[in-house]
């Protein structure tokens, strides 16, 4: 971008560490207009406290705490909070079902994160005024699928299990059922847990037109994208890749480069705004519009008085034409 950057890098283990580091900086002199980190829950406080003194926004890229969220203004927490983000989620995925058949596709065990999303999406249906059908599957239920399904209407089956196996179990008995009703309009809508399962077909997504939910895409169409991989790829002869992988998880040893990206969209957002709004671009970060490679990134504050985590979402649909879609939300 252009921008003259005075970089200070600090390596903290403990919460010991971030003390002594803090206190180095004070002693510096050097007044910082923007902190990323750390990375670990146990060492922001003190990190937190310097910039609540300072008025210096921090962007957590990695670690979560609500509770200095709620109480300290100038935070950023970059990954999703469940307790905020799952209502969000709920609502990017009502979104799509105007108009439409609603079918909410459930597991007979469901653990305690799968109840709490499948109420939010319940509530998200209420408010919007749409009736959706709850769905529990079972050996016995493919016949009785059947008889949700509209033949009318665009069918909208929005999954509330994240169980890979109870979810590839559903998934596989869904395409199966397909087959029978070649002629019915179907759209399945999960969340990005389901980019990280490898034992069901990609094929299957496609064929039941999947809309994925995610914090994370790669539109390897976008031109902006294509120009940043290139570019990592020559200066550091790596390939980097989306945080959260298409069905691939990525490991230390994989050669691959899991967070390159994510850093890159983080400071690209944040030192843009500096650069464009001056010295309280905090306030405006959702007003600062720029091209990103993964992210999109949309902040909301937790209290009035608090912090802001984000809750920018994108969706990721694999066509039955076998194109992958992705869109900002």
């Amino acid at each position: 971008q252009g921008v003259n950057t005075k970089l200070t890098v600090i390596d903290v283990n403990n919460r010991l560490d971030a003390q002594n580091q803090i206190q180095k900086l004070k002693a510096s002199g050097n007044k910082p207009d923007l902190i990323f980190g750390p990375a670990h829950s146990d060492e922001i406080h003190d990190v937190a406290v310097y910039a609540q003194e300072n008025h210096i926004p921090v962007v957590l890229p990695f670690a979560q705490s609500d509770s200095l969220l709620n109480e300290i203004p100038y935070m950023f927490q970059a990954l999703r909070v469940d307790t905020i983000t799952t209502p969000e989620i709920a609502r990017c995925m009502v979104d799509q079902c105007d108009g439409k058949n609603v079918i909410l596709l459930a597991s007979i065990s469901r653990s305690k994160s799968d109840i709490y999303r499948l109420h939010k999406v319940q509530e998200m249906c209420r408010k919007k005024g749409i009736e959706p059908r709850l769905f529990t599957f079972n050996t016995r239920s493919p016949e009785k699928f059947l008889e949700v399904l509209s033949p009318d209407k665009e069918n909208v089956l929005i999954m509330t299990c994240t169980d890979e196996a109870k979810a590839g179990s559903i998934l596989a008995a869904v395409a199966n059922i397909l087959d029978q009703k070649k002629d019915t309009k179907l759209q399945m809508i999960c969340t990005s847990e389901w980019l990280a399962y490898q034992s069901v077909d990609v094929d299957v997504y496609h064929k039941l037109n999947t809309l994925v939910i995610s914090s994370f895409a790669l539109d390897y169409s976008d031109v902006n994208t294509l120009r940043v991989l290139s570019n990592y790829r020559k200066n550091y002869f790596a390939e980097p890749v989306a945080f959260t992988p298409y069905f691939h998880k990525s490991r230390s040893q994989s050669g691959y480069s899991t967070y390159a990206l994510w850093g890159y969209d983080l400071a690209t957002l944040f030192v843009g705004a500096r650069v464009q709004y001056g010295p309280n671009f905090f306030r405006r970060i959702n007003d600062y519009k720029v091209n990103l490679t993964q992210s999109n990134f949309k902040f909301k504050h937790v209290t009035a008085w608090g912090g802001a985590v984000n809750i920018g979402f994108k969706s990721i649909n694999f066509t039955p034409q076998g194109t992958i879609v992705v869109k900002d939300l």
